[in-house]
């Protein structure tokens, strides 16, 4: 009888030894991270609130509801942050992440998990959420993906994931709907382009 109870107190140990270790070297990557400054190549390469205004009649964004912040880890990738968070309900939600990888398999494992940890972060928030991926909707760059995000079927946004070399840049909207492609070529080829 002894032998079982030593056998899981042994398992026990090893997680959460296992548990506290991850989370050293969490904090660790999160401590050794630097804010870098913007350039306007940066905001350039961005699609802001601002951007969708021509597409949507009677909004207008503003900047005091947008921050941008530029990341350098450890390991000398870089991340370009920006969101538009509006207290308006009739605003849209948009957050923008591109990733500068060293190396394209780096790039790889990132737009992986963006897709996968985006899709699981909404599905945590809400059994509701889903992603409908539209396969041949818009593509660019070396490979893409786009959904739209549905609630309880009915479509409240959308994600674009691209992968250009070592860069992923990952698009997430909600609150608005473009269901036109062309829309989205518009507003994202030549800024895809100059990555």
């Amino acid at each position: 009888m002894r032998k079982p109870f030593a056998i899981a107190f042994v398992i026990a140990a090893v997680g959460l030894l296992s548990i506290c270790g991850f989370a050293s070297l969490v904090l660790f990557w999160a401590a050794s991270s630097k804010t870098i400054p913007l350039t306007e190549s940066d905001t350039q390469v961005v699609v802001t609130a601002a951007d969708l205004e021509p597409y949507f009649q009677d909004y207008a964004s503003t900047t005091q509801h947008e921050t941008f912040e530029k990341i350098r880890y450890l390991d000398q990738s870089v991340e370009l942050n920006y969101e538009y968070s509006s207290p308006d309900d009739n605003d849209p939600y948009i957050s923008v992440s591109i990733s500068y990888e060293l190396t394209k398999g780096d790039a790889a494992g990132v737009y992986l998990g963006t897709w996968t940890f985006q899709q699981l972060g909404f599905r945590a928030q809400d059994q509701d959420y889903a992603f409908e991926e539209l396969e041949s909707f818009y593509n660019a760059g070396d490979r893409s993906r786009f959904a739209n995000i549905t609630y309880g079927g009915e479509p409240v946004g959308h994600l674009l994931l691209i992968q250009k070399a070592n860069i992923v840049y990952s698009f997430l909207l909600s609150g608005f709907l473009i269901e036109d492609a062309s829309v989205w070529r518009d507003l994202f080829h030549e800024r895809i382009q100059n990555l």
